[in-house]
């Protein structure tokens, strides 16, 4: 087996450059591989953030409401409700709302997300939201989103005045929350800022229909019984859910509603087709120029079976020396899309698992198949 290997890897090296651009090639497949499940997963990840930025064992939410974003807001007098149930510490409403802003500079409207509650109790697990709590209550004050799309609101700053709806708002300080498919950015205030900004117009009555209940359950409590006991107690216009299980009604929603995934899943598919591609002409390439080499070993008696291990040994070498580049430019180019999109985008541990396992099984069904070239081969043919 050892000696496969070597054999491999010596007809695999014997010519360097030769070496780097077949490395190059399936490299840039891994790279396609890493781009395109990067933006499944910035996709998925991003709409997700604010749920897990959530300070809450359970969230009740309105039973229709399947993307956080979404306007369906949900009767206050639920949350009252909610605290009959044992365990039960608190619950918070937690309020969004889409408000119309104008900065100083370029003096456009724009619409930007609010996310607003009683900043005096911490509602986000985002540090910078909670320095800030008590000069929230001043009016008019607000932070905003510093990962923002900056291009769409003409810049934001601390101690920036804006025009948030038809009043004069200050920015004390900002947030990292990031940008996603749903909204350019974010800026935060108390609940009571909120509820000014609309006061005497439309969603007058905006703090009497909060977008998301945070329940804090007391120490020690079960989590499963008082889920069970919310959902029983509560009116059926509502549904009560762990962090986890919001978290993944959101990405199956995406997943299943949205088309983009599925594009981008396509475009994982097409990417691990070209790099197969590139693999396979690589190896038959590599075969058929180490041809007289191949026969000799066939009439020296080695088996099919053997050439074909060193073939499948030739595809594993590739993808073990081509794997590093291609995370290498895919960090890179992560990093540059992050800028220019704003969408929090992330290689994990289990990610680079996954296409590794693809980069692997890739490089091994193309050496396979340009197997086949050594099994037909005939050393009769070969050397008449």
């Amino acid at each position: 087996m050892v000696e496969k290997k070597g054999l491999a890897f010596a007809i695999l090296t014997h010519k360097k450059m030769r070496l780097l651009v077949s490395v190059a090639g399936v490299a840039f497949a891994v790279l396609l591989m890493f781009v395109e499940l990067g933006f499944i997963n910035g996709l998925l990840d991003s709409e997700t953030l604010l749920a897990r930025a959530l300070d809450a064992d359970l969230v009740i939410m309105n039973r229709m409401k399947a993307y956080i974003y979404s306007d369906m807001p949900f009767p206050k007098k639920r949350l009252a409700r909610a605290l009959d149930i044992e365990g039960v510490e608190s619950a918070k409403g937690f309020y969004m709302q889409w408000v119309r802003l104008k900065n100083t500079h370029d003096r456009k409207i724009h619409s930007i997300m609010a996310l607003a509650f009683d900043t005096a109790v911490p509602a986000l697990l985002i540090p910078d939201t909670r320095t800030y709590g008590n000069q929230l209550k001043y009016p008019f004050t607000a932070l905003f989103d510093r990962t923002s799309r900056m291009e769409t609101y003409g810049g934001l700053s601390t101690g920036m005045n804006v025009e948030l709806e038809t009043h004069q708002a200050t920015f004390i300080g900002n947030f990292k929350l990031y940008p996603n498919f749903s909204t350019d950015g974010h800026i935060l205030m108390d609940k009571d800022n909120l509820a000014r900004l609309f006061a005497g117009g439309r969603h007058a009555n905006i703090l009497d229909r909060p977008q998301l209940g945070l329940i804090k359950l007391a120490p020690s409590t079960d989590l499963a019984a008082v889920q069970k006991a919310l959902s029983a107690h509560l009116e059926s216009d509502v549904r009560v859910y762990t962090k986890a299980q919001v978290i993944q009604r959101i990405k199956d929603q995406w997943m299943k509603e949205q088309p983009v995934v599925q594009v981008f899943g396509l475009g994982l598919i097409v990417g691990f087709a070209i790099g197969m591609i590139i693999c396979y002409q690589i190896l038959f390439t590599d075969i058929s120029d180490h041809s007289a080499e191949f026969a000799t070993l066939k009439a020296m008696g080695y088996t099919n079976f053997h050439l074909i291990l060193t073939v499948i040994s030739q595809g594993v070498y590739l993808a073990l020396l081509s794997f590093g580049p291609g995370l290498a430019a895919s960090l890179i180019f992560y990093s540059l899309l992050q800028h220019l999109t704003g969408i929090w985008m992330a290689v994990t541990p289990v990610r680079a698992g996954a296409i590794f396992l693809l980069t692997l099984v890739m490089c091994m069904l193309s050496a396979f198949l340009a197997a086949r070239k050594v099994i037909r081969m005939d050393p009769a043919e070969v050397f008449g």
